[in-house]
């Protein structure tokens, strides 16, 4: 059995800065949630990958589905870092081999019954040269829990956080030069309540941090959206461009 399915593609397959997210069902009861572009979570990144290739932030981008090679072979886990272990392990994804070896965001997806950080997460405290444009990277995000809205923007976060580099001074300034990189957490300050008081991907669970830096309108609090602001996709481009800083 092939390890993924494509579930849906844009841009120049042949473009310099490509995009890989593979979606990975937590249990066989989430995979049914996932086998399709249009389905909630693979629906929101397809959203936020055309916007980021309308705005020239990448060139290509490409969202997988994981196979399970059979009953015994899900994730099962609701921890980012037994996820990546999980990846790591050949015996326990099944295919005897490291998928994390397989660039991009390797987003777990489940049925948590909670919406919160520790549901939600990335390894986005990445390196120069460490990211999801130049290897493979872990996260999770909820399939319930919250409102479908927040679901939404919740995998979208988790997705790009690992597309983007704090490290590299061009993004921090993007939300304030006085930033360091041990600053991460200000990374979430890319979103923003936006004009239309919806929470933007990379605030979402981070409203404390709404309205600090360049990047944020802070309106009032009407909901979440896949709308990416212009600071999170000038942040993938610049990281997709120079991900090795």
């Amino acid at each position: 059995m092939a390890k993924y399915s494509k579930l849906t593609e844009g841009g120049d397959s042949y473009g310099d800065v490509q995009m890989y997210i593979r979606v990975y069902p937590n249990t066989s009861n989430e995979e049914g949630n996932v086998n399709s572009s249009s389905d909630t979570v693979p629906g929101a990144l397809k959203s936020a990958c055309e916007q980021l290739l309308s705005y020239g932030s990448i060139d290509y981008y490409r969202i997988y589905k994981f196979n399970t090679a059979d009953s015994d072979h899900y994730p099962k886990t609701d921890s980012n870092n037994s996820f990546q272990s999980w990846l790591e392990d050949g015996s326990d994804n099944g295919y005897g081999e490291d998928l994390s070896s397989y660039k991009g965001t390797h987003l777990l997806v489940g049925d948590y019954n909670e919406c919160s950080t520790s549901t939600a997460n990335s390894a986005y405290v990445v390196s120069c040269g460490d990211n999801a444009f130049t290897t493979g990277v872990g996260a999770i995000s909820p399939l319930s829990g919250c409102s479908t809205s927040k679901v939404k923007a919740s995998a979208v976060q988790e997705t790009l956080h690992n597309f983007i580099n704090w490290e590299s001074k061009d993004v921090r300034c993007l939300v304030d030069c006085g930033f360091t990189s041990d600053d991460y957490m200000y990374e979430h300050a890319l979103g923003e309540r936006n004009s239309s008081h919806n929470t933007t991907p990379l605030l979402t669970y981070h409203p404390n941090l709404n309205g600090i830096g360049d990047c944020s309108y802070n309106g009032a609090d009407n909901g979440y959206t896949t709308s990416l602001t212009w600071c999170t996709k000038e942040a993938v481009k610049i990281t997709g461009n120079y991900p090795s800083c």
